[in-house]
């Protein structure tokens, strides 16, 4: 197992993941086994241009790119 592919299953075990961050780690993850895009997207139960794009977002700047945005807005109750 490559380092790249510790790291991806590690971030999967933390807690608190944005709900976007975990499927594109999961497409990576699951592409970087073998599987197609199409398969992945089945799995994962989203659709092909949703992997090609986490694929995409990792091949160009890393696991760090896969992480949701932050969101504008007020930061919560005190």
């Amino acid at each position: 197992m490559s380092d790249q592919e510790c790291e991806v299953r590690e971030r999967l075990r933390a807690r608190g993941l944005t709900p976007g961050t975990r499927p594109r780690l999961e497409c990576t993850r699951l592409v970087g086994r073998g599987l197609t895009v199409p398969k992945v997207a089945d799995l994962l139960e989203c659709n092909d241009v949703t992997v090609r794009g986490a694929v995409h977002r990792f091949a160009a700047r890393g696991l760090d790119a896969l992480t949701d945005a932050p969101r504008p807005g007020r930061l919560g109750h005190p």
